[in-house]
């Protein structure tokens, strides 16, 4: 099971979480809410015509089957498996047939060219047999005779899926012609023989059978772009809940529901200002374009096929509309590029020596128009000293010929130009990345604060959520990944300034385009000071390592040559009080390297020592901490992020279920009352942590105060938002590298020491212990955390530990 088909299915069937229902529930549920089917189709693959031709029968057999506990009741759990084993099964039929259908393509293909050469009855084909007789190959013309027959040209089409048409002679030129022949003569010898016709009709139809998969490919994911909205907005204009549309609920849908709308432009990537424009009698047509069977509804099908249809259109339209802006744009540069030209030819030679040149980039109105046709600042050319710009001269002077052409400029600024426009283009595409990632964040955030369903913001609504709503304040939040008690700290004139800006078309409302846009903006720029601010601490990591490296080689230079042999280095990697200070320098532990063998320490050694000389000197070992630093630092950054970014849904839906005074943070007895009694809660915890459940559970409330004062780091008495996620982060990464300590409660422990002491009496070795938490809960004591525990646990110097001093240190 992968971890995003169950993610996909979990999220889709959220609201299940913590269920145990039986399975006539489910059978029932499938049977009667067309919508339960929707979903079931939408995250497994199958279509709902399968799926509503099941038998109730039927039914009840395959959510049997996801009872592997034999319970006859569904946990959340097993439902979210079965559905996942579903839909890779599915995915596994789908790519047998896609494998299976590649092959018959080549099969058939070479089957039809073979038909094509030894086709029987038709006169062309007699013709072209009459010129095989004699070699078996055909010559040029030959060739041309055969691709001028219709019949011919169509069973070429047929093999190929190319138009008939392409194929005529009349329809190339000569030249045409003759390479297409070349390209299927491989060896060159004037002819085309049998396996040469053959092998070139297979490529050419590989080719297209790419470009179809290509195409297939983009049309699946638009239809997984649609999916992901579709069905919501079903829901939100379904009003029968019929899981159809009939014509006045369509209509109505677009004409007064904004949600709809919403889902309707995320789907199909239209804004939602383009369809409020459409009249009554334009919603009727699309309607009727989409009811595609004539049934006077629209089926859930239907609609996802016409949004998919929609979504398309719209792609291919983007993309003219870019190759229009690029062809503009380089138009724009060539009118540029020749004005800058003429100013700068003073002597009207059409062409530019060097001193001319340098004079013409020392005036700023031609630097001006320079930087117009490049797009990169007059400052960066301003810049540039002598050597620079004669570099710059020979690079535009192509034929070297001492002086630059008309041509050779305009063609190097306009080059420049591409550059230029291929960097904004990568910038563009960060942006729509950008915008993929605060989506659904700021339409949630949407929907917490438009009291009056308007699909837009008004002032006092804006202020209203800022200051109020606390659930806003958090979308708002993660999709800026500015933290909420920015937010908070602003003040009114503050908030109606962002308004304002918000405000593009200074309509008095934010629209959800609008609202998009400003958090994509300001996530943009957080970003940036971000990634400024990581670098700062970075550097400052780099320089610790540093000084610690350079600390740890006075140490281990004890003979102050300066430089370390094979031997002295040995030494220092086995003693403790340097190793001390490499570990602080690299941040890897003492006993990482006190584990070595001498082979290993002897190619550590080697790697350092980069010059080959037999030694490592000041610059190679601090150079290698340094470098180890950079690598563990980068590592540590990386994890920390996966673990927030692992955390953060499970953390939002969490605090939502337990923030009984909308407060948007926890006071120490809501968070107490959340791990003692609230079920759902503690599953978006474990999901979060990796840290199952009833760990959670055998906590007592001193444990909970525990972890809400660690949670607590400014000590506010609260645990905020952040704070939570940064916890549960920090929870999850120690799970992961079995360094979670996870505490018994007494009466467990009171257990474990009774049956340890029946067994081994007073005292025991540790390897002893080991075994037996193993033996009394193995599924619970995995090696690495037992590990954890005894290397925190006070152990004599023979390795043992009492049975007094365990319940003392335990307790």
């Amino acid at each position: 099971m992968t971890e995003a088909d169950a993610q996909i299915v979990a999220e889709t069937f959220g609201a299940l979480e913590g269920m145990d229902l039986d399975i006539g529930t489910f059978v029932e549920s499938f049977v009667t809410n067309p919508a339960f089917v929707r979903k079931v189709s939408i995250v497994t693959g199958l279509t709902q015509d399968a799926l509503k031709s099941l038998t109730p029968e039927e039914v009840r057999e395959g959510f049997a089957e996801f009872d592997t506990d034999c319970s006859g009741t569904l946990s959340y759990d097993e439902f979210v498996k079965g559905l996942v084993r579903l839909r890779e099964a599915n995915k596994l039929c789908k790519e047998e047939a896609e494998l299976a259908d590649a092959e018959n393509m080549l099969e058939v293909t070479a089957q039809r060219a073979a038909e094509v050469w030894f086709g029987e009855g038709q006169a062309a084909l007699e013709a072209l047999t009459a010129a095989d007789m004699q070699t078996g190959e055909l010559d040029l013309q030959a060739f041309i005779e055969a691709l001028s027959d219709e019949d011919i040209q169509q069973k070429i089409s047929s093999a190929t899926k190319l138009p008939a048409a392409f194929f005529a002679p009349e329809n190339m030129s000569a030249m045409a012609m003759l390479n297409l022949f070349k390209d299927i003569d491989v060896d060159g010898n004037g002819t085309v023989s049998f396996q040469e016709w053959v092998h070139a009709l297979v490529r050419i139809r590989i080719d297209t059978y790419n470009e179809e998969q290509a195409e297939k490919m983009q049309e699946e994911e638009a239809l997984n772009e649609v999916m992901k909205h579709a069905e919501e907005a079903l829901e939100h204009g379904d009003e029968d809940w019929s899981g159809e549309f009939d014509l006045g609920e369509f209509v109505n849908a677009f004409k007064s529901n904004p949600k709809f709308l919403r889902k309707v432009s995320l789907a199909t990537d239209v804004p939602v200002d383009e369809f409020k424009l459409l009249q009554s009698e334009d919603i009727a047509e699309l309607f009727l374009a989409l009811d595609t069977d004539c049934s006077g509804t629209v089926s859930f099908e239907e609609f996802v096929k016409g949004l998919v249809k929609i979504r398309l259109e719209r792609q291919v339209e983007k993309k003219e509309q870019e190759n229009a802006e690029e062809e503009a744009a380089m138009d724009e540069a060539v009118l540029d590029a020749v004005d800058a030209f003429q100013d700068a030819d003073f002597g009207f030679n059409g062409e530019l020596d060097l001193q001319q040149f340098m004079e013409a980039m020392s005036q700023p109105h031609i630097v001006e128009k320079v930087a117009s046709a490049t797009h990169i600042s007059p400052a960066w050319f301003a810049a540039l000293d002598v050597n620079q710009l004669v570099d710059m001269f020979k690079d535009i002077d192509t034929d070297s010929s001492g002086t630059v052409s008309f041509n050779e400029w305009v063609t190097a600024l306009i080059k420049a130009r591409q550059t230029t426009y291929q960097e904004e283009k990568l910038q563009q595409q960060m942006l729509e990345q950008e915008k993929a990632a605060v989506l659904k964040m700021a339409e949630e955030a949407l929907d917490e604060g438009d009291d009056d369903w308007s699909g837009e913001f008004s002032l006092a609504e804006f202020m209203k959520a800022f200051r109020v709503n606390p659930r806003f304040l958090r979308k708002v939040s993660l999709a800026t990944d500015v933290p909420v008690d920015e937010y908070r700290s602003l003040a009114d004139e503050d908030l109606a300034d962002l308004f304002q800006a918000l405000d593009t078309d200074f309509s008095g409302t934010v629209s959800f385009d609008e609202f998009v846009k400003g958090l994509v903006e300001i996530r943009v720029s957080r970003r940036l000071e971000k990634e400024e601010q990581a670098a700062e601490e970075e550097q400052e990591a780099i320089d610790d390592a540093t000084m610690d490296a350079i600390d740890a080689f006075a140490q281990a230079d004890l003979g102050l040559k300066g430089e370390l042999d094979l031997q002295g280095f040995v030494k220092a990697m086995k003693d403790t009080s340097i190793l001390e200070k490499v570990s602080e320098a690299t941040k890897l532990s003492v006993d990482y390297f006190l584990s070595m063998d001498e082979d290993q320490i002897l190619e550590i050694f080697q790697q350092i020592d980069t010059d080959g000389s037999g030694t490592v000197d000041f610059n190679e070992w601090v150079s290698a901490l340094v470098k180890t630093r950079q690598a563990t630092y980068q590592q540590e950054k990386f994890e920390q992020a996966a673990a927030l970014d692992a955390v953060l849904k499970d953390a939002e839906a969490a605090i939502d279920e337990a923030d009984e005074d909308w407060s948007g943070e926890f006071e120490l007895d809501e968070f107490v009352k959340a791990f003692k009694t609230n079920q759902k809660f503690l599953i978006k915890v474990a999901h979060a942590t990796g840290v199952p459940a009833a760990e959670y559970q055998k906590l007592q409330e001193a444990d909970i105060v525990d972890l809400f004062t660690a949670l607590d780091t400014d000590f506010s008495g609260t645990v905020s938002f952040k704070e939570f996620v940064t916890g549960l982060a920090e929870i999850r990464m120690a799970n992961e590298a079995g360094e979670l300590t996870i505490e018994l409660p007494a009466q467990e422990v009171k257990d474990v020491v009774s049956r340890c002491s029946a067994v081994c009496g007073e005292s025991l070795k540790t390897d002893d212990f080991k075994k037996i938490m193993m033996k009394l809960d193995g599924g619970k004591w995995t090696d690495r955390r037992i590990e954890a525990l005894i290397a925190s646990a006070p152990c004599n110097a023979d390795g043992s530990i009492s049975l007094g001093t365990l319940i003392d240190f335990v307790f």
